[in-house]
C-alpha cells in the first residue's frame, strides 16, 4: 500500500511540475494515466468504505509537499527566490536590499508550508478527523490568506522601496502559471498571456 500512495503522490507531484514547467502534452498524459491507475489502485487496498475515508487526509499533504517544493527549490545556492521572481515580473527596481528581503520572504513561505504540510501529516494520526479538517479547511488557507495580505500592505504601506504595487497586479502575477515556471520571462510576456 505504501508503494502505490508513493506512486500516487509522484504522480500527481509531476502532473503539477509538468503544467508548471510548460511540459509537452504527452508527458502530461502519462502522468495523468499513472495518477488515476495508482488513485484507482490505492482506493481498491481499502477494505470498507471507513478506511476509503483515509484517502481524504492526501490532498492537503500532496498541495502542501508541491507549494513547499515549488519555494524551497528556489532558496537553493545559485537560483532566484519565488519572491524574487514576483517581484522582477511585476516590474519592482532591483536592489540588493530588495533582493534580501525577497530571500527572507520565501524563506517565510517554505517555513509556513513546512509546518502546514507538517500538519496535514500529523493531525489524521493525532487528532480527531473534524479537528483536522477545521486545521487544513479553515485555518491553514485562512492563515496563508492573512500572510500574503499583510505582507502585501506592510510592502505597500511602510516598504514601498522594496516595490510597492497594486494588489491586482501582484495576485495576477503570483495567480499566471508561467510566474512559477523555470522558464525566464518578462513582465511584458506575463502581461500578454
Amino acid at each position: 500500500m505504501l508503494a502505490v500512495f508513493c506512486l500516487f503522490a509522484i504522480s500527481v507531484f509531476n502532473l503539477v511540475l509538468n503544467r508548471l514547467r510548460d511540459g509537452g502534452r504527452r508527458g502530461f498524459l502519462l502522468w495523468a494515466v499513472l495518477a488515476v491507475l495508482s488513485s484507482l489502485a490505492l482506493a481498491g487496498t481499502f477494505g470498507s468504505a471507513k478506511d476509503l475515508i483515509k484517502i481524504t487526509f492526501l490532498p492537503p499533504v500532496i498541495i502542501n509537499g508541491c507549494f513547499l517544493y515549488l519555494f524551497g527549490r528556489t532558496i537553493l545556492p545559485g537560483r532566484e527566490p519565488q519572491i524574487a521572481r514576483f517581484r522582477r515580473l511585476v516590474g519592482a527596481e532591483p536592489s540588493p536590499a530588495g533582493e534580501h528581503y525577497s530571500k527572507q520572504l520565501t524563506v517565510c513561505w517554505v517555513v509556513f508550508f513546512a509546518v502546514s504540510l507538517g500538519a496535514s501529516i500529523l493531525l489524521p494520526l493525532y487528532a480527531d478527523p473534524v479537528i483536522w479538517s477545521y486545521v487544513v479547511n479553515l485555518v491553514l488557507p485562512a492563515v496563508a490568506a492573512m500572510f500574503f495580505l499583510s505582507e502585501h500592505f506592510l510592502r505597500t504601506r511602510y516598504l514601498a522601496h522594496y516595490g510597492a504595487v497594486p494588489l491586482s497586479r501582484t495576485l495576477r502575477i503570483v495567480l499566471c502559471r508561467d510566474a512559477w515556471s523555470t522558464r525566464d520571462m518578462t513582465p511584458r510576456q506575463i502581461d500578454e498571456n
